[in-house]
This record gives structure tokens, sequence and C-alpha cells, in this order.
């Protein structure tokens, strides 16, 4: 079964499966060096950093969003208002996974370092109460 489940995996067309976006941005990868079209390779570029984003991969893709703009002015490619809002839409909504990513893992930190000082103010504690149970020993 298992067997059979990676042998669907592999032959799983990416384009057909949403979830395979690491796959399909590795193809678009390969396919961007081939278009000779400036339109073609905008839109092969704009797909790209949409995968990227959906993969996790929120800032190669942010990255690849933000040299867009260039791309299309130094090529001369002609983007309608509609398309440029949802490009501009897309890049705001990866910027927000962006932010998201960076808040959860501060929230993970604090709450790491709060656990670590939680457990050191007891190793303290402990400490402390050894230092006074040996002094009384020695005292005595």
């Amino acid at each position: 079964m298992v067997a059979r489940l990676q042998e669907l995996l592999r032959q799983a067309n990416p384009h057909d499966s949403a979830y395979l976006n690491v796959r399909m941005a590795e193809q678009l990868r390969t396919a961007i060096p081939l278009a000779t079209n400036m339109g073609t390779l905008a839109q092969l570029r704009v797909e790209l950093a949409q995968q990227l984003v959906r993969a996790g991969n929120t800032k190669e893709g942010l990255k690849t969003f933000n040299e867009l703009p260039g791309f299309l002015a130094a090529n001369q490619v002609r983007v309608s208002p509609r398309n440029r809002f949802l490009l501009e839409l897309e890049r705001g909504v990866a910027y927000l996974r962006l932010g998201e990513a960076r808040e959860k893992l501060m929230q993970s930190a604090q709450d790491a370092a709060g656990t670590l000082v939680e457990k050191a103010k007891h190793v303290a504690s402990e400490a402390g109460q050894t230092i006074k149970e040996e002094t009384r020993t020695l005292t005595q």
C-alpha cells in the first residue's frame, strides 16, 4: 500500500494537484529559461512567486514578486490594471504570511524564554535551600 501511494505521488501532475507546490515551483524554474515571449516569461515568473509562497518559501516568493515590476518595466510588458491589482494583492498576502510566521516564531521564543526563566528560578531556589541546609550542618 505504501509503495502504491509513493508511486501515485511520484506520478501526480503538479498542475492538477494544489498540494504539490514545491514540485510545481521546480517545473516553473525549469520552464523560465526556455520561454522566449516576454509575456509568457512574465506569467511564469508570477506563477513561480505564487507557488513559492504556497509552498511555504515566503521569502523567496516575495523576492520574486518584488522583482516583477522592474522586469515588467524593463521588458515593456503591459499589465492590465486588474492584473496589476491582483499581483499586488498576492504580494500583500505574502507579506502577511511572512509577518504571521515571524510572530509565531517570536511567540515560541518568548514561551521558551519564559519556561527557561521559571526553571532557572526553581533551580536557584533549590540551590538556596541546599546552601542553607549545608550551612546549618556545618555550623552544628
